[in-house]
């Protein structure tokens, strides 16, 4: 979900994929030429297919079509969990990797927007939270939800909010809206262009694990597992559009940033009650619930 306040949040959950080279067996080089749909959108000596240099992200393209008489094929894994045998620069189907697939494999990399390789992406502290209680009366409160979260609010309206708060309540809007490099973060992280729930701690302050977090020197809390959770499904997941975030988010979830996921719902954060309905907000109640955690009347 995006808010009107121009961030990105953090979205729980990518997989395989990445730049693949063929196989010995597998044929010649691509000798791409132009997209198309069928064989017959081809010249003459290529073929329509998907070029297995590009993975999970591959579109069909023109290719040389390889030599029956010549080219033994090779097995491939497609990333919808399938196997193919792949002859030369292209396969019916995008490819994550070559070899069979395991025999629990799911799909690879089930979006082309989607970052299969996540191998790049490194977890950041997270900033202890900010508990300033009474920073924003109620009302205020109130007013940021419907103005820039809830199913209303527009760009005109949450505008006019921080406008607004800048010139009568300052501390209120300092404490809702704070930026990455802050020592202390509140209910949203905002970079230069975006921002997000900050769940982890909002977690944390619920289960008084603010001591164990990794940006306050302990050795890591429940808190910073969601914020590195969050932090690899945004990785892997922002590239993608609106419409194929859920998509991706749930297909990351399971792949490519399994290990962060799993590290939420296993282990001493299996069990995780408190401040559970506030720290996961699905509806303005929740908002406020989840702001006024930082913000609010204790």
């Amino acid at each position: 979900m995006r808010w009107i306040f121009a961030f990105v949040p953090f979205v729980l959950a990518a997989s395989c994929g990445g730049v693949l080279a063929p196989s010995s067996d597998a044929g010649a080089g691509a000798d791409v030429t132009t997209s198309c749909a069928v064989d017959s959108d081809c010249p003459d000596g290529q073929q329509c297919a998907f070029p297995i240099s590009e993975g999970c992200a591959a579109k069909k393209t023109c290719l040389a079509a390889p030599d029956p008489g010549t080219c033994k094929g090779a097995p491939y894994c497609a990333c919808d969990g399938t196997n193919q045998n792949v002859c030369g620069p292209g396969a019916l189907a995008p490819v994550a990797s070559p070899g069979l697939c395991p025999e629990d494999a799911g799909p690879s990399c089930g979006l082309a927007c989607e970052l299969c390789d996540v191998s790049g992406f490194t977890p950041t502290p997270q900033s202890p939270p900010i508990i300033a209680a009474n920073a924003c009366p109620a009302s205020d409160l109130n007013a940021f939800v419907v103005s820039c979260l809830g199913a209303n609010a527009t760009q005109a309206s949450c505008t006019a909010w921080q406008q607004a708060e800048q010139t009568s309540l300052p501390t209120c809007g300092s404490c809702l809206l704070t930026v990455d490099t802050s020592a202390a973060w509140g209910p949203f992280v905002c970079t230069t262009s975006s921002c997000a729930l900050n769940v982890g701690g909002c977690v944390d302050a619920a289960l008084g694990q603010v001591s164990n977090e990794k940006g306050s020197g302990g050795a890591g809390s429940c808190g910073d597992r969601y914020t590195d959770s969050n932090g690899c499904l945004d990785f892997a997941c922002s590239a993608c559009g609106a419409n194929d975030e859920t998509s991706c988010t749930n297909d990351a979830s399971q792949n490519a940033c399994k290990s962060y996921v799993d590290a939420t719902t296993n282990g001493p954060c299996a069990s995780l009650d408190a401040g559970s309905t506030a720290c996961f907000p699905q509806d303005d109640a929740g908002y406020f619930s989840f702001v006024a955690t930082f913000c609010g009347v204790p």
